[in-house]
């Protein structure tokens, strides 16, 4: 009888753990998903991105017609791929300094897969590089 009940017991466990992570990755991707980057000051865009609004729109047009996109609700919208990896190129880390006025709130491992989406590791001619 007393293993049974162990077993119920962890089984409930890791139950309420991955409903804690499905909580967790929903609320990360509504704030990821309802988050405006274009409603920062120029200033603030430009030293985030190291580009302007209007750079970043255009290449994001250009980008489109190399990578595909996916029709997964769950999926990062290209803009918000394109943003996190001009961010990445700009500071050189994943990780968001304090007081940096913006949050991508994109998981590690996935910010590696879209950077290596976006400069070139999946293309004969990279987008990036072929477009800076």
């Amino acid at each position: 009888m007393l293993p049974v009940n162990i077993a119920r017991i962890i089984e409930m466990h890791n139950l309420e753990r991955r409903e804690h992570i499905r909580l967790f990755n929903l609320e990360r991707r509504i704030m990821r998903d309802e988050s405006d980057p274009f409603s920062l000051r120029d200033e603030q865009f430009i030293s985030l991105f190291r580009l302007s609004k209007g750079m970043v729109r255009y290449l994001r047009n250009e980008l489109e017609v190399h990578v595909n996109i996916t029709e997964n609700i769950v999926a990062i919208p290209l803009m918000l791929k394109l943003l996190a990896t001009l961010n990445f190129f700009a500071t050189g880390s994943y990780q968001q300094s304090v007081g940096q006025g913006y949050n991508f709130s994109v998981a590690k491992p996935t910010m590696s897969k879209v950077d290596c989406q976006l400069s070139g590791c999946n293309f004969h001619e990279p987008p990036l590089t072929k477009i800076v």
